[in-house]
This record gives C-alpha cells, sequence and structure tokens, in this order.
C-alpha cells in the first residue's frame, strides 16, 4: 500500500513498484485536480479516500507493507499548523491501527 501516491514521492515510488514483477500495488490518494495517474492506473487497487477517516481504513484488505507518503503539508504563508499536524497525526494513527488489527 502507497499513501499519498498523488504527490511526488508517493508517485514515483509507485511508477518504480509497478515495475517489479508479481508486485501488488495499492495506491491511496485524495485525486487532487491536474494530477496525471496514467502510470498509476496499472495499479491493483485503488483506494480514493481520506486516511484521516478512520471508517475507511478499516474497510482496506491487508497489506505486508504500507509506505506512507501522505501528508497535509502546510507552506511559510499558512498559519493554522495546528490542522496541518492534527491531520497527520490522524494519519499516522489510523495506518497504526491498520497495521495493529492485523
Amino acid at each position: 500500500m502507497v499513501t499519498g501516491a498523488s504527490g511526488v514521492v508517493g508517485y514515483n515510488l509507485c511508477k518504480r513498484l509497478l515495475d517489479i514483477p508479481y508486485c501488488d500495488v495499492h495506491v491511496n490518494y485524495l485525486n487532487p485536480p491536474g494530477i496525471n495517474f496514467k502510470n498509476l492506473l496499472r495499479a491493483s487497487n485503488h483506494h480514493v479516500f481520506d486516511i484521516t477517516d478512520l471508517d475507511k481504513i478499516d474497510t482496506l484488505p491487508q497489506f505486508d507493507v504500507i509506505f506512507h507518503c501522505a501528508i497535509i503539508g502546510g507552506s511559510r504563508l499558512k498559519t493554522d499548523s495546528y490542522f496541518e499536524m492534527d491531520c497527520n497525526l490522524k494519519m499516522y494513527y489510523n495506518l497504526h491501527q491498520l497495521h495493529s488489527s492485523y
């Protein structure tokens, strides 16, 4: 499972993983406008949802490996760093809960 597959790191990681024979790649992303997913369309499964939502996380199948590349990132111009930190901690916590349930 690769979270944040629409970002630079996640997208390039997916491209490399998809070149490995017999590698079953699942991707998670929020589908922002203007992103070209043509290389990700070869992925076995697409999960388009917000991983801060624990109810959605519980519906996922089991994975051998999770590459957590998703981030709610800010810029120097943003002032609500609490919101960004809260979202990022929720993502980490939810993925940890998913892994713990195996």
